[in-house]
């Protein structure tokens, strides 16, 4: 019951519809540059992987090598299949997730 009520919980968090997709991107976090890829997208934020050992909180920013965008992010969840991140940019979200979703194979 306890997992169930949770589960709710969470999907109700969600603002936007999440789509599935498959794109190449960079995050810049820390200092570092780290090649991963864009797994879902919604206008509010992505799901990257692999990215390991990024917390949660931290900021940066997310490049599309493929078109002229790089948007300041917040990593929102860390897991070991990837980590959750919040476009911060007005409207940038709408852009990268219509992009994305026009261009990914998935």
């Amino acid at each position: 019951m306890l997992r169930l009520l949770r589960a709710a919980l969470f999907r109700n968090r969600r603002n936007f519809r999440r789509d599935q997709v498959q794109a190449e991107a960079v995050l810049r976090i820390g200092g570092r540059e780290i090649t991963c890829r864009i797994s879902d997208v919604s206008p509010g934020g992505a799901f990257l992987s692999p990215v390991l050992e990024v917390k949660v909180g931290a900021e940066g920013s997310l490049r599309l090598p493929q078109v002229p965008i790089d948007t300041p992010i917040r990593v929102v969840r860390s897991n070991k299949a990837g980590i959750g991140v919040e476009f911060l940019q007005a409207n940038v979200g709408a852009i990268v997730a219509g992009w994305i979703r026009g261009r990914s194979p998935a």
